[in-house]
């Protein structure tokens, strides 16, 4: 019996697909002290038909929309999810004092047409079909300037725009007919400056950078009854330097290193996926961290050539990151109830990981088999024993927590060797 106990609901079948077919022309024309790019992207996606998920007791299981199907399977004969990108762009880089100074303007115009048909609407009465679709266009500059301050230290600065659309399962109904419409854009305003040197066997580059977010997508869904609210409130910024090098020691042997710092904050109060390794609905306050950011990021690599063998020894440092744990059921403001927050208290300790990279090319030149490369590639060499997430959370019963809460963590890969061979055909 579908949905007894003994029978329970532990197998699951998901079915999706999608097309995607696009065209993406480009120019370039070249006239004195300027580069001038002219292209775009026009392309469109297509989820489904056929489309759906089914749980029961068994792999040998129906699917039948309103039987056991969870969502809005798309129809056999109708798409369910279209998007169409109309997308162009012109860009120019202008040289000028000598060709010191290296001026890049452009501008990227994108515009994005969304349908989304839905087969049953759940929460209708009768549960009939229907068809949601909207059009947004996004303007996107950018700016980038360059000086030559010697002919190897260089100066630099940029400025750009970016956009990220809603989905499209965003695009549904709710509860008596009302309509939840899928969240606008979110934005990004990224600034970045930094110094560069590039020497013969040297190389450094020092830059620090501020990204704000605004238009964060945020909802919250209730689960009692199936009511659904999206919106575009979020606020967040990110900013930190960055320092990477690279030391040519010999024509054989090369150093290079890298270190980061990052302050990544919520700047207002909103209903927010608080963290990437589960689909925790959660609730962050102003001034709150990010979680799962580690403010710290490090790396060193010591590299080997000779002839046809390549080998890498390099070493990995990722910080303390601020953790999750969940508000308590008793929270008077629905909202809050169970949300998932970050928790600035408790961290993840911090971690270093130890990677070994070799390979061997030899020489064939035979039967149109011109080489054939041997390599070995070690992940995590000392087996190091690290989490890549923790949080804390209530058990759950009827979409509410109860109890006390309990840690939970998800461990880092061990120790991942790996051989492989390829050949290469003239």
């Amino acid at each position: 019996m579908f949905g007894s106990y003994p029978a329970g609901e532990a197998a699951q079948i998901n079915i999706s697909g999608n097309t995607t077919i696009g065209i993406a022309p480009k120019v370039n024309i070249f006239i004195p002290h300027n580069d001038i790019t002219i292209g775009g992207l026009v392309a469109q996606e297509t989820a489904g038909p056929g489309g759906g998920n089914y749980f029961y007791g068994t792999l040998d299981m129906p699917k039948i929309y309103g039987y056991n199907s969870y969502g809005n399977p798309s129809s056999p004969t109708n798409n369910k999810q279209q998007r169409t990108i109309y997308s162009g762009y012109l860009s120019d880089k202008i040289n000028l004092l000598n060709n010191k100074l290296h001026i890049e303007p452009g501008v990227t115009i994108t515009g994005v047409s969304t349908s989304n048909y839905v087969p049953v609407n759940q929460y209708g009465t009768p549960p009939q079909a229907y068809t949601l679709s909207n059009y947004d266009k996004e303007v996107l500059p950018y700016l980038g300037l360059s000086y030559d301050v010697t002919n190897k230290v260089i100066a630099y600065a940029s400025y750009g725009k970016g956009a990220r659309f809603a989905p499209v399962a965003d695009y549904i109904l709710g509860p008596s007919g009302s309509t939840t419409l899928a969240p606008g854009p979110e934005t990004v305003n990224a600034y970045e400056t930094g110094l560069r040197y590039v020497g013969k066997h040297l190389y450094l580059n020092f830059d620090g950078f501020l990204q704000n977010m605004h238009g964060m997508f945020s909802f919250y869904t209730n689960y009692l009854t199936g009511y659904s609210q999206y919106a575009n409130i979020g606020e967040e910024q990110m900013k930190g330097l960055e320092f990477s090098g690279k030391y040519e020691l010999n024509p054989e042997w090369t150093i290079s290193g890298h270190v980061s710092y990052t302050n990544a904050q919520y700047m207002n109060s909103f209903s927010a996926t608080v963290t990437p390794f589960e689909g925790q609905y959660g609730y962050v306050f102003a001034g709150n961290p990010l979680a799962s950011v580690p403010n710290w990021l490090a790396g060193l690599r010591l590299g080997y050539h000779n002839h046809n063998f390549h080998a890498a020894l390099m070493e990995s440092y990722t910080g303390p990151q601020v953790t999750t744990y969940d508000l308590p059921p008793t929270e008077s403001n629905p909202l809050l109830q169970d949300a998932t927050t970050p928790n600035p208290g408790v961290k993840l300790a911090p971690y270093f990981l130890t990677n070994l990279q070799a390979s061997y090319r030899v020489p064939i030149h035979q039967d149109h088999l011109s080489s054939i490369t041997v390599s070995l590639n070690i992940d995590n060499l000392l087996d190091n024993h690290y989490y890549l997430h923790y949080y804390q959370a209530y058990k759950e019963y009827a979409f509410a927590g109860v109890g006390n809460p309990y840690a939970e963590a998800y461990p880092g890969m061990p120790r991942f060797i790996e051989v492989g061979l390829s050949g290469r055909f003239s």
